[in-house]
């Protein structure tokens, strides 16, 4: 991971996919076919300027790294805020809501936020495993009213429900359900169980941009567009 790279690159609402190496995130990743396994909210100085103290004082720990922070939900830690150097030595990819105002952004991060604290969903995690299993596939309509009924506390979560949640709060689509019903030309679609998403449906949806922070979008292209002739080789 590039971290001065990041930096230039990322802004506030992007969601950073990382390729974790803990015995969960290899279950995850067989099970999803994706090498990504955890996903996280960039926030990036918020909490540092925020009106609540408590929240302040969860950035601010973070010293000379509190500017560029994300929120995550992590099975050790419950949901936390974290400083890039967390994922030093992971592999990353920076994923970006397409069309999201400064008014949305603003209640995206606020809505994340909210949820510092909470303890993680261990349960959860345990039925998106069983979903998830290839023996056990079933509609993702049954699974909501079997697997998923049982939403346990509310004051519990895991990474990418936390960040789906946020994300329709704003009624901003992340992979919704298509109503067979639905033949008009405006965009008509369902919301989906929030617990029924993985990191990787952030790298699939058509609504987030990837970010080629190490290439085409960084910066130093703005006013030189990347040619290949400029590459050296090593």
């Amino acid at each position: 991971m590039d971290r001065e790279a990041l930096i230039e690159v990322l802004e506030p609402g992007d969601v950073l996919l990382v390729a974790g190496n803990s015995r969960v995130s290899r279950i995850i990743q067989v099970l999803t076919k994706s090498q990504w396994s955890h996903a996280a909210l960039y926030i990036g100085d918020t909490a540092l300027r925020h009106t609540d103290p408590r929240i302040r004082a969860h950035a601010e720990r973070h010293g000379d790294e509190a500017p560029y922070l994300f929120l995550e939900a992590d099975i050790e830690t419950g949901v936390a805020l974290v400083p890039l150097s967390h994922y030093r030595g992971d592999s990353a990819r920076i994923c970006r809501p397409i069309g999201l105002d400064n008014e949305g952004r603003k209640v995206l991060l606020e809505h994340g936020l909210g949820r510092l604290c909470e303890a993680y969903d261990t349960s959860q995690l345990l039925d998106l495993v069983r979903y998830l299993l290839p023996l056990a596939q079933l509609p993702a309509r049954l699974a909501q009213r079997l697997w998923m009924a049982n939403t346990g506390e509310s004051s519990r979560t895991i990474c990418s429900t936390m960040l789906v949640e946020a994300f329709q709060a704003i009624h901003y689509p992340v992979l919704p359900e298509i109503p067979g019903a639905c033949y008009d030309r405006a965009l008509c679609y369902r919301v989906r169980n929030a617990r029924l998403f993985v990191p990787a449906d952030f790298d699939l949806s058509p609504f987030f941009r990837i970010v080629k922070y190490q290439g085409i979008d960084h910066p130093r292209f703005a006013q030189n567009p990347f040619r290949p002739e400029i590459v050296s080789w090593q």
